[in-house]
């Protein structure tokens, strides 16, 4: 069945009364409600929000679907967990206001695990494409476009949208901790548990922040200028613990994260 058919059977086939936007969340929350078409997963300054209310049902897998957003939320974070459907898309809106569209930034796909962090740097990814409402639903805004992270069909997408003031690098580093440097053309092996391209030592300490469990870097060292990506590696242990785990290498430098 084609989706355009879906959205038509819509009007008919609602079985759920539709609560108005002040009875979907407690008293200081926002509700975000989304057509949960492509079973959103919703991130609100990082941390997944689990619980949601189901606003209007139509068949399976087609609702309108309110999450609550913390107050002072800043950054939400949506991507879809239904990816079997050649063109997938999100749409909805913030108290009625704040509505998905070009403002929202939006990729298909990313190889990033924290790209739905707060401190993730997202100044790379582009706006997102947005076209027409598919229909008139319920809670949301008749201003909502339905956006997507690829011009052309696709079925995924990760979008992220600043509610409040977009923290910068520096604010972040200063804030949070610094790293110093306690291995030259040293790399702690056995403990990598991510790895990343980055553009240099600061934004490798920025990723490191984002897990709970990541208290030192490798960091590779570049001959080829500053504009060159080069490999972040998080670990898990420090090179005072497993000195026995630190081994040389001319292409890296071991760093300890060191909280102020």
């Amino acid at each position: 069945m084609e989706l355009s058919t879906i959205f038509a059977i819509f009007t008919v086939l609602c079985i759920n009364s539709v609560p108005s936007q002040s009875s979907i969340c407690k008293k200081g929350e926002d509700p975000l409600v989304l057509l949960n078409t492509f079973n959103n997963k919703v991130y609100a300054d990082g941390k997944e929000i689990t619980t949601s209310i189901v606003v209007a049902s139509y068949i399976t897998n087609f609702d309108i679907t309110g999450f609550c957003l913390p107050s002072k939320t800043r950054l939400i974070a949506v991507t879809n967990v239904l990816d079997q459907f050649p063109g997938a898309f999100l749409f909805g809106s913030i108290r009625g206001k704040l509505v998905t569209n070009k403002e929202w930034i939006c990729v298909e796909k990313t190889s990033d695990g924290d790209w739905y962090q707060v401190k993730y740097d997202d100044r790379k990814w582009p706006r997102a494409h947005a076209n027409p409402a598919p229909a008139v639903m319920p809670n949301i805004s008749q201003n909502a476009l339905s956006i997507s992270g690829s011009p052309v069909a696709s079925s995924k997408y990760h979008c992220r949208f600043w509610i409040g003031a977009r923290p910068t690098l520096h604010e972040l580093f200063t804030r949070s901790a610094y790293a110093s440097k306690l291995g030259r053309n040293q790399r702690l092996d056995f403990h990598v548990i991510q790895s990343f391209l980055v553009s240099g030592i600061f934004e490798c300490v920025i990723r490191c922040l984002d897990y709970e469990e990541c208290v030192s870097m490798n960091f590779e060292k570049s001959e080829h200028g500053h504009d060159v990506l080069k490999k972040c590696e998080l670990n898990s242990g420090v090179k005072s613990n497993f000195p026995d785990h630190i081994i040389m290498n001319d292409n890296f430098d071991y760093y300890n994260i060191i909280n102020p």
